[in-house]
């Protein structure tokens, strides 16, 4: 198999991939905070991991992943948040660059989910009025399941970099969390109250569930793929 990351592609190896498949996936996250067991950028190793396994199973190219997305946890500490218009914005210059390159499609699959991230793919998705296809998908949408740093995103790690998962750092009940000083109205639901886990789930985690919520966004993706007729010899 050949190189699937733009951004490691000499360029006689990006046309030859590009003309075979001419699908760009876009990892979608956010740094975020995710307790004490997980790393900040969470949300964009396993998106990154997604759109790596989903390319080598049914080809494209993916992009370096996309960390502006909206409204986390933002007064929780190492969380980077940005409003709603810039996440939009962003997403739609980067379209409209991947289309001015050649890809035919593009897949933003976004690691990080709840609301408001969900309205900013929604728009971008929506937004978009070029010829290329541009698709969006939360993970946990497709996987049928998803938490916040709980464990199903543990599992998701577990496969993706295990060597960046300590769960020996995760406290139950109660998980202190450093907090900053920050208006009111960029706060989530509850991001006031402190942290207390409703179960003891740390030998529910693993790879093994990690492998079932990729293996339903790869057939989510592919579906999409043959819906497209993307391909070599697609004549789109």
């Amino acid at each position: 198999m050949g190189k699937i990351h733009y951004a490691q592609m000499l360029l006689h190896e990006f046309r030859a991939a590009l003309e075979k498949m001419p699908l760009a996936w876009v990892p979608v996250g956010l740094l975020e905070w995710h307790g004490e067991h997980l790393p900040l950028g969470t949300d964009l190793i396993r998106a990154e991991h997604a759109c790596a396994a989903a390319a080598a199973e049914i080809g494209g190219i993916v992009l370096p992943g996309l960390y502006t997305s909206c409204k986390g946890y933002g007064s929780y500490e190492g969380t980077v948040i940005f409003n709603h218009r810039t996440a939009v914005t962003i997403g739609l210059e980067l379209a409209a660059q991947l289309q001015k390159i050649g890809f035919k499609a593009a897949f933003f699959l976004s690691a990080h989910g709840g609301q408001y991230q969900e309205a900013f793919l929604e728009e971008l998705e929506k937004s978009y009025t070029g010829t290329m296809v541009v698709r969006t998908l939360p993970l946990s949408r497709a996987a049928k399941r998803g938490d916040h740093a709980g464990v199903s995103e543990t599992s998701d790690m577990c496969l993706a970099a295990p060597e960046l998962v300590d769960l020996s750092r995760l406290t139950y009940p109660d998980q202190h969390i450093n907090r900053y000083d920050v208006p009111p109205e960029t706060l989530c639901r509850g991001e006031e109250r402190p942290w207390r886990w409703k179960e003891d789930w740390r030998d529910q985690a693993g790879s093994t569930i990690g492998r079932e919520n990729l293996e339903r966004v790869i057939e989510h993706c592919r579906r999409w793929v043959e819906e497209l007729q993307l391909g070599k010899d697609s004549n789109r």
